[in-house]
């Protein structure tokens, strides 16, 4: 089994239902979520969308991502923050610095977690859209084609 299919879901259905299902929670769980709070609302995403991870790091991983999403579903429980546009542009976009995205994106994996949470809250506090396949990639896989889209998409939205 995939470690991003369960049950005969792609991974673009299992991104989607989690967060339709973060949209539509209350307001008490999806703040639960944006804090990274691994409670009831955490596992009823985690469930009710089909996700599987296969070890103790894939599970952080995607915790982080479920917090994400949750930051970005914010607390009106709105999907108006989905876009196709590359995460790349999202960060050009929220005038996120070169300086700080190369340091993101050269960073070793654990690190560079930390680093896009921060950057996630900045993308969500300046009402940038976000494509959150490409935030999923970042944090669950370690994919060099998709770091070199990433930061094509940056470089060619950022006024350099």
């Amino acid at each position: 089994m995939s470690l991003i299919e369960k049950e005969g879901k792609t991974f673009s259905e299992v991104l989607s239902s989690a967060f339709g299902m973060i949209s539509h929670m209350s307001p008490g769980d999806r703040a639960a979520l944006r804090r990274g709070v691994t409670g009831s609302a955490y596992w009823r995403v985690w469930e009710g969308a089909g996700i599987y991870a296969g070890g103790e790091a894939h599970t952080q991983n995607w915790s982080r991502l479920i917090q994400a999403m949750a930051i970005f579903v914010g607390t009106s429980g709105a999907q108006k923050s989905l876009t196709r546009d590359s995460l790349g542009t999202a960060i050009a976009s929220a005038g996120i610095s070169e300086g700080r995205f190369e340091k993101m994106i050269t960073a070793p994996i654990e690190i560079r977690h930390e680093l896009l949470d921060r950057i996630v809250r900045q993308i969500a506090k300046d009402q940038s859209r976000i494509n959150i396949q490409d935030l999923a990639s970042l944090y669950l896989e370690e994919e060099p084609s998709r770091l070199r889209d990433i930061s094509r998409s940056f470089y060619k939205s950022s006024s350099l």
